[in-house]
C-alpha cells in the first residue's frame, strides 16, 4: 500500500482562496493570503509544509504563539485572542489561523 500524502492540486497556477470568517486586521489577513500563495506557487502543497510555515511566518512577523490548522476535514473548536482569527479556503483545503489565549 502506498502512503497518499495530503496536498492542494499541483496544477494550480494561482490559487483560489476564500475567506469564510476572519476576525483580525486586514494587514495580516493580506499577510496570510500572500504567504500561502507564495507556498504553493514555489510547490509547496503538502498541508503539512502549509501549515508549518504559515505559523512559522505569523509567529515572526506578529510575535506570540500562533496556531495554524491545514486539511480537507477536520473539526474545531478554539479559543482565540480578539482579533487574531482566520479560517479560509485554499481550493479545497481549509485553513485556520488563531493566535492563543
Amino acid at each position: 500500500m502506498k502512503d497518499r500524502k495530503s496536498s492542494i492540486n499541483n496544477d494550480l497556477i494561482e490559487p483560489r482562496i476564500t475567506v469564510k470568517s476572519v476576525e483580525m486586521e486586514n494587514r495580516k489577513l493580506q499577510f496570510a493570503e500572500k504567504s500561502i500563495r507564495d507556498l504553493i506557487l514555489a510547490g509547496n502543497r503538502a498541508e503539512k509544509d502549509v501549515a508549518s510555515k504559515l505559523k512559522r511566518d505569523f509567529d515572526e512577523t506578529f510575535g506570540g504563539t500562533w496556531n495554524c490548522i491545514v486539511g480537507t476535514s477536520f473539526g474545531a473548536n478554539v479559543t482565540h485572542r480578539e482579533n487574531h482569527f482566520l479560517y479560509i479556503y485554499v481550493e479545497h483545503f481549509a485553513v485556520l489561523l488563531f493566535k492563543s489565549v
